[in-house]
């Protein structure tokens, strides 16, 4: 009997074949609708509420207000709409998340590359400086960057993505050393390549499914620290709202006040969640064998 799916799975491109398959994984689409929702909802936020009314004003009279119509997640200590909050910290929590993650992806994949290709001292010298990052736990590291820089989302953003490197250095260059004495490697060099050539044409785009699997995954462990370090006071400062600086306000009343701490905290395990979901699917879809 003939295979109807072998002919069409020929004629797609590798990004469509893995399209394809992510397509079939449901909880990873599930993550994917979820992080599109809360895309579209902090891009929205920023054209229809306004900053100074709706996200710093002070409402003293209506603090701690339970959820009702007018305020759907309730009050914080200063009267201030939990919602809207929510709503404008997801800007801060995504941009920090995605910023951190992508830098320390170009910084991390390109030391990593380098150092996996070249070998010899220059591997050495990279991987020697790699080592003295994760000797430090990576939240640790993190934290020390932000005391010594100040609290800022800027230093932040910094901080996050120094501490992404190590993790996306490492796992590019033991992708590159699979693959570097491959046959169409040789044969590249054998008709005159460079370095430089080989590298941007052959060793990056064979590695690139693997660092975009991490890459996910990197985006919600940042968007965690992030919460963690703002937590501490060492993140965004107030009256910026941003999902973990929210949880700190609210700490001293959530005995009484939970709604101050749950929706938070709901928003960023939910984003993670998501992104966890669609880090799977993607993981699963580039490589079905990795799939239990």
């Amino acid at each position: 009997m003939k295979n109807t799916d072998s002919a069409p799975r020929k004629s797609r491109s590798f990004i469509q074949d893995v399209w394809y398959r992510f397509k079939k994984e449901k909880l990873a689409i599930l993550g994917l609708v979820i992080l599109l929702i809360i895309f579209a909802t902090a891009i929205l936020g920023g054209f229809l509420l306004d900053y100074e009314k709706d996200i710093i004003t002070q409402d003293i009279p209506n603090k701690l207000a339970s959820p009702s119509f007018q305020h759907i997640f309730g009050t914080d200590g200063f009267g201030r709409d939990i919602f809207y909050r929510i709503v404008w910290g997801a800007r801060y929590s995504l941009l920090i998340g995605f910023s951190g993650s992508i830098i320390g992806l170009l910084v991390g994949g390109l030391m990593g590359a380098v150092a996996g290709y070249m070998g010899g001292t220059v591997d050495a010298v990279f991987m020697r400086i790699i080592d003295m990052f994760i000797a430090l736990p990576t939240t640790i590291l993190a934290v020390a960057i932000v005391s010594v820089l100040g609290p800022s989302l800027t230093n932040l953003i910094v901080a996050i993505s120094i501490a992404n490197v190590p993790s996306y250095a490492r796992l590019t260059r033991s992708s590159v050393l699979t693959i570097k004495d491959n046959e169409f490697i040789e044969a590249s060099t054998a008709v005159g390549g460079n370095g430089v050539h080989i590298m941007m044409q052959h060793i990056l785009p064979n590695v690139l499914a693997t660092l975009i699997v991490q890459f996910t995954m990197g985006v919600g462990w940042s968007i965690t620290t992030a919460a963690g370090l703002s937590y501490l006071g060492l993140g965004v400062t107030p009256p910026d709202p941003e999902w973990g600086n929210m949880l700190s306000e609210g700490r001293d009343v959530m005995r009484y006040n939970s709604n101050l701490v749950i929706f938070p905290g709901l928003f960023i395990m939910v984003t993670v969640l998501a992104l966890n979901l669609v880090g799977d699917g993607i993981r699963d879809a580039v490589d079905p064998k990795l799939k239990n």
